[in-house]
């Protein structure tokens, strides 16, 4: 199981590999996953830039993408938590 220091630990990776920040600025979380969004710090998450959802249970992260009717079923159906603040 991905505790939510490790989940955000695998976002910031990916989030430097995909979009060079590393920056968490939002999260949200399901029974199964976290979702977070990145961008520059004193700013809105980025626009057009793609959240990492990270997988619960395998640790696997991958892309995020809105607009999508699945990813925004799945964001309506989560709850938005706290990002620690080693993270922001």
């Amino acid at each position: 199981m991905t505790t939510l220091n490790d989940a955000c630990k695998i976002a910031q990776l990916w989030f430097q590999e995909k979009i060079g920040l590393s920056l968490l600025l939002a999260a949200n979380e399901t029974a199964e996953s976290y979702i977070f969004f990145s961008g520059s710090e004193n700013e809105p998450p980025l626009i057009g830039a793609p959240g990492c959802l990270v997988d619960k249970k395998t640790g696997v992260a991958k892309s995020f993408i809105l607009p999508s009717e699945e990813n925004f079923d799945i964001l309506d159906n989560s709850k938005e938590i706290e990002i620690p603040k080693e993270f922001k």
